[in-house]
């Protein structure tokens, strides 16, 4: 979709075009992780656990590093399910990968 507009900004006049180039989806969808959120103004970048921000990649290691969910989730100070969710979501998209 392509947009021309005049904008009258007082004593400054702009003209141009701009162009939607879409947004950006992510896949699989947040939706399906409900405990999960990309709030880049919050958190910073990256998808996140969401009451803590500590990043899906930071949770898909330490449970690589040592699978127990509850020693993960005290680890970070969050719920056992976003654990879970975490590593589904490192798995679905390719983070954390089984032999």
């Amino acid at each position: 979709m392509s947009i021309s507009a005049n904008v009258d900004l007082g004593h400054v006049q702009v003209k141009g075009t701009a162009e939607c180039l879409g947004g950006h989806q992510l896949d699989p969808p947040l939706s399906d992780y409900p405990m999960l959120v990309l709030a880049p103004f919050q958190w910073g970048p990256g998808v996140r656990e969401h009451l803590r921000g500590v990043t899906v990649e930071a949770i898909a290691h330490a449970f690589a590093v040592s699978p127990n969910v509850e020693a993960v989730a005290g680890q970070f100070g969050i719920e056992s399910d976003a654990v879970v969710q975490a590593v589904q979501y490192a798995s679905a998209v390719g983070f954390l990968a089984s032999k």
